[in-house]
């Protein structure tokens, strides 16, 4: 059975709970937004529950009816319908120290909300005077499934910081403010902040999508040869070559992946000599 779903365009924001519904498609007429294409699955959902101020059809040999009435309501109505992913844009906030410059032209933009989903942590960023005082006494196969990069002036601009992925993670925490250390989850390219999570989980896909597709800056024109042998657009859309770290405020900043480097005390003390 096919369903139609009439909400007030108040609701806007709303929608972006049945983001990840591929199949669907929207229209406006006038103050509503129309959506076809709802499953039976789909239009008792959690994510369909949730929307208020909402109006539920079924479609029936040309005509909508409202959910549970055997009486038709009204015709199908004649609009322009769009894909959901063409009708609902994602906006990324601005990145931290923005030397990447993404760009944005879309309409909404995703929050990072308390959680209380477990989630196993596989990352971590404190400063590098925390990390030296661990590092000095560190045994070698304590740090061999680790990678780690230094970033200067992101969350924290009044100490430099260094950002560690693997697992485990250093038993550090123990000795540590929760202001001293961030411990972060991973999903795809994305980290997040352990406790944490988008208020609409199934936006982290069409995020990461995203910050793949839009980073174009001139930092990268600075680094990339262009040539009829290295074609730009072919080289960096294909891949996604950048981390992104959000924090709670739903900010985040980008780290390239080629810049992490295995974590040893020889590393460590190669990069501050």
């Amino acid at each position: 059975m096919n369903f139609y779903l009439k909400l007030h365009i108040s609701q806007k924001e709303n929608l972006l709970s049945i983001y990840h519904f591929e199949n669907l498609k929207i229209a406006i007429d006038d103050d509503f937004v129309w959506i076809k294409n709802l499953t039976d699955e789909q239009i008792n959902s959690k994510q369909i529950k949730i929307l208020t101020q909402k109006t539920v059809y079924y479609e029936k040999e040309g005509k909508l009816y409202l959910q549970n009435s055997l009486l038709p309501q009204r015709n199908i109505p004649s609009l322009l319908w769009t894909e959901i992913e063409r009708a609902i844009q994602i906006e990324l906030p601005k990145v931290i120290e923005n030397k990447f410059d993404i760009q944005s032209v879309n309409a909404i933009q995703p929050k990072i909300v308390s959680s209380e989903n477990e989630k196993e942590a596989v990352a971590m960023l404190i400063s590098v005077k925390q990390l030296e005082g661990y590092i000095k006494g560190a045994a070698a196969v304590r740090l061999q499934n680790l990678k780690w990069v230094i970033l200067e002036n992101q969350f924290d601009k009044t100490q430099n910081k260094v950002f560690i992925i693997g697992k485990p993670i250093l038993p550090i925490l123990s000795n540590l403010s929760k202001k001293d250390i961030k411990i972060f989850w991973q999903n795809d390219n994305l980290f997040i902040p352990i406790g944490f999570d988008f208020e609409f989980s199934g936006l982290r896909e069409s995020i990461s999508e995203k910050l793949k597709n839009t980073i174009y800056s001139n930092w990268y024109e600075d680094i990339v040869v262009k040539s009829e042998e290295n074609d730009f657009n072919q080289t960096w859309n294909n891949e996604n070559r950048f981390y992104s770290i959000w924090n709670e405020e739903s900010e985040f900043f980008l780290i390239p992946k080629d810049d992490f480097m295995p974590l040893s005390r020889s590393s460590f003390k190669l990069s501050f000599m």
